[in-house]
């Protein structure tokens, strides 16, 4: 019997070889009793033992288990790659972002230290400028300022002024201003 020459997972996989080669088998005894020649020969119906086809059943279950693990698998290892991507990145993402808040701060820094020399600077030059034109020394413009704190007071407020010699009774004029 030629059906019985294949173990079970052939009756899946190469259906079409079994029926040739049961063609051939056949052909072979129609020949040598009738000199008859098939053509064609199609399996319809292939019947087995409980037990025998119980057991190609579970083997193409067990066949596609493996195959079904192996694609699980292969979809867990691409899971797995995403996810050490997604770590990567993220810290890429944190390293650059640290390292442009740095820099940020740095900038800032260094623009309010740039902003207040530049502040510095001009109030100098501006000061030089009216000691200048109204051709006092540093002593006489310090008291020029504390002279023009005190006029534009409002009354009712309350200045506290440090001056030296107190009690004394100084007088200047207006040149010595």
């Amino acid at each position: 019997n030629t059906a019985q020459e294949f173990v079970p997972q052939d009756f899946w996989n190469r259906r079409d070889y079994i029926a040739e080669q049961m063609l051939r088998h056949i052909n072979n005894t129609l020949w040598d009793n009738t000199y008859i020649k098939a053509m064609r020969f199609e399996m319809m119906r292939v019947d087995f033992a409980e037990k025998f086809e119980d057991s190609i059943t579970a083997i193409q279950v067990a066949e596609q288990a493996k195959v079904v693990n192996e694609y699980e698998q292969q979809v867990q290892q691409v899971v797995q790659s995403i996810e050490v991507m997604r770590s990567k990145i993220n810290a890429n993402i944190a390293n650059i972002s640290a390292g442009a808040e740095a820099k940020a701060k740095e900038l800032r820094a260094g623009a309010k230290r740039d902003a207040f020399a530049l502040t510095q600077g001009m109030k100098a030059k501006k000061y030089a400028e009216l000691k200048k034109r109204l051709g006092f020394n540093s002593a006489q413009l310090q008291e020029f300022f504390k002279a023009q704190l005190l006029q534009h007071q409002g009354k009712g407020s309350k200045v506290v002024i440090g001056m030296s010699g107190i009690g004394e009774a100084t007088t200047k004029t207006k040149d010595e201003l």
